[in-house]
């Protein structure tokens, strides 16, 4: 029933006539503009690979004309392969830097692309919800080195989480991030992947999907983590005690960890443990929950790209921002349908 009501909503909203004015006020003539944008960004991009494939061939042939003797060629072949092995010193001093700086400019070129679509439309788009910020990565020096910038404070706060304790820096990847409020409540909501190294040529995945980050409206002091017994098992849970249910179908899906069982089970009430059951079956994936510092943290294990366009070339129609809206609506109305945005009994 309530995947039914879930997609029903989305529906409703996304063919509504609010929305419609919403959209023809703010998104068509942003994914007009976006067009000439993203064709002089996509043009760059093409410009830097094929300098860095024109340079990595030329160094290539290069470096394959000094084993080849000059008598192997005549004409103007053999005089080319000439001219290669004489110059070959400074082609292998100056190529492939050029080449690697070419592929550098690519990736950052693509990388804006990607970016400017983001916070030119998806922003607008989610905005229509509540006040969301799409989160950049740092791209500059100073915006690397500065410990303050948004995308670090929340990598940190997420890479943090007791349940990635075991994770180092390097194993703890954040992509795509968007922060805002929603019916008057701060939610990130990030893209996450965190892994453990066992040894040289084993990495375990112990989280893959996207991460909601929000206050709690119950008070609680200890940390509580609801773990799926399949793609939340190896989420850490240090030196938690199990906490034993009664609910038997709760218990066959999850295991619930807390340094205080009373307040385990007022946090986790026989509504919340259907409700979060409810949510597992309409995203069709596992669903871990962290009870810490005050907030509440759920963890869709979901290998899924989230918030990323199926067509990068049709950037002018709307229907290709589709995919990644009703994402970004899910989890909104999943943390409706969790109860999660209300200051009442879980």
């Amino acid at each position: 029933m309530q995947t039914n009501n879930l997609k029903r909503r989305i529906f409703e909203d996304l063919t509504s006539k609010a929305f419609a004015d919403y959209c023809k006020k703010n998104i068509y003539p942003a994914l007009n503009e976006i067009k000439a944008k993203v064709k002089e960004a996509s043009s760059f991009f093409k410009r830097c690979l094929f300098v860095a494939i024109v340079s990595l061939s030329v160094f290539g042939i290069s470096l394959v004309s000094t084993f080849i003797p000059d008598t192997s060629f005549k004409g103007t072949l053999g005089t080319i392969l000439h001219l290669l092995k004489a110059f070959f010193p400074l082609i292998f001093l100056v190529f492939p830097a050029v080449s690697v700086i070419s592929f550098w400019l690519a990736a950052v070129g693509g990388f804006a692309r990607n970016m400017y679509i983001k916070t030119s439309i998806l922003e607008k788009v989610f905005s229509y919800w509540g006040d969301f910020k799409y989160i950049a990565r740092p791209t500059t020096k100073e915006d690397m080195n500065n410990p303050a910038h948004a995308f670090k404070v929340l990598t940190s706060a997420l890479h943090s989480m007791s349940v990635f304790a075991n994770v180092a820096e390097s194993g703890f990847w954040v992509d795509d991030c968007f922060a805002g409020k929603y019916n008057n409540m701060d939610i990130s909501i990030a893209e996450v992947s965190a892994s453990i190294t066992k040894s040289k040529n084993n990495d375990i995945t112990v989280f893959k999907g996207g991460i909601v980050r929000m206050p709690s409206f119950k008070s609680f002091k200890a940390k509580t983590v609801i773990k799926s017994r399949l793609n939340g098992k190896d989420l850490f849970s240090g030196d938690l005690k199990e906490v034993k249910l009664e609910d038997p179908n709760f218990s066959k899906i999850y295991r619930v960890f807390s340094g205080d069982q009373i307040e385990a089970r007022y946090l986790i009430t026989t509504s919340f443990m259907k409700r979060l059951l409810e949510l597992r079956q309409s995203m069709k994936c596992e669903v871990s929950v962290l009870f810490e510092n005050g907030e509440v943290f759920l963890l869709i294990h979901n290998n899924k790209n989230l918030f990323e366009l199926p067509d990068k070339k049709n950037l002018a129609s709307f229907k290709n921002y589709q995919g990644p809206v009703v994402d970004f609506l899910n989890i909104l109305y999943t943390i409706e349908a969790m109860k999660l945005d209300k200051n009442i009994g879980m």
